[in-house]
Formats: C-alpha cells, structure tokens, sequence
C-alpha cells in the first residue's frame, strides 16, 4: 500500500504577517491518514488550508489512483512506485525566488532531491513558493508538505506515530 498525503496552504499579500501568519505557521505537518471508502493500496490524501478562512476549515479530499502510469506529479513533486520502494522527488519547477545553483564547471541548475521509501517507511518533502498571476499582477504563497508512506498496511497514525526515513525541507525566504 501507498499513501500519498499533501498538505497545502495558500495565502495572499494581506495574510504574511500578524494573526494570520501565526495561524499559518501552526497548521501541521502530518495528519492522520483518512482514506474514506476507497479499498484502493494506492491513495492522494489532499488537505488544503487557505488564508480565506483563517486556516481553519481545510478542504480534504481521497483519490484512489491507478498503478499506471506508475507516478504521480504536482507542483515541484513527483512520487515514483518501484517494483520494491517508492521514490519521492522533489524538482524546482515553479514558483519563486527560483532555485538556481551553479556547477563547478559552469552552467546552472536546479534543486533536485530524491527519498527513497522502503515498505514499512515514510518520506516527507516540505517546501514553499510565491506566485503572481500574470493577468492580474495579484501575487499568493504557497507552503506544501508531502508524506509518502509505504508499506503491507498502513493505519491511520502511520505518519503521526514514528519519524520519516527522511524529512528534505527547501523553505525560502517569501516577500
């Protein structure tokens, strides 16, 4: 079984300081895994918060996913299930400040990081980004955890009752 879990926050100019900042910074970074009706062993647990609501009503949705193709993709992540592990990457794609880093011998590129998940085990990636719409000049933030957890069964305090096999974090600095 594989569980897939995202959390992720949105946020707007007004929202980067005072109460709704430390609303923000106090939202979790694991919750317990609900998988509502699905018998599925592949499953996307998406939690979503929004400074809209102060935080405080997120939307959750489960989607039983198929094996093929054999990954799923959002924002900077992708997750690959192998025949015996899982694969959690993180890639700068979009969003800024961008994550450019220099190789010695010239050329740029971008951050990439890769966790290996063995059944029994789980991987956490965590990052943030700011957005502008083009159209409209309005810019928004967005701060996403992904938990991936691996494994024969998997309760709903998997990721709440033991550490990650890994936790990668690529946190920027948003103004």
């Amino acid at each position: 079984m594989i569980v897939i879990q995202v959390i992720h926050a949105r946020w707007t100019k007004q929202a980067r300081g005072g109460r709704l900042a430390a609303l923000r910074n106090r939202l979790p970074k694991e919750l317990p895994i609900f998988t509502g009706e699905s018998v599925s062993d592949l499953l996307l647990q998406r939690i979503d918060f929004s400074d809209a609501d102060s935080f405080s009503n997120p939307k959750q949705s489960v989607t039983a996913l198929p094996r093929e193709p054999s990954h799923w993709s959002g924002g900077n992540l992708e997750v690959h299930w192998l025949a015996d592990s899982v694969q959690l990457h993180y890639r700068y794609q979009t969003g800024a400040p961008k994550q450019l880093f220099f190789r010695k011998g010239g050329g740029a590129t971008t951050a990439h990081h890769v966790i290996g998940i063995i059944p029994g085990h789980w991987g956490s990636i965590e990052y943030n980004q700011r957005h502008t719409d083009l159209d409209t000049g309005q810019w928004w933030y967005e701060h996403v955890v992904v938990n991936v957890a691996s494994g024969n069964t998997i309760q709903e305090d998997y990721f709440l009752r033991m550490a990650p096999i890994e936790r990668y974090r690529r946190i920027s600095l948003l103004w």
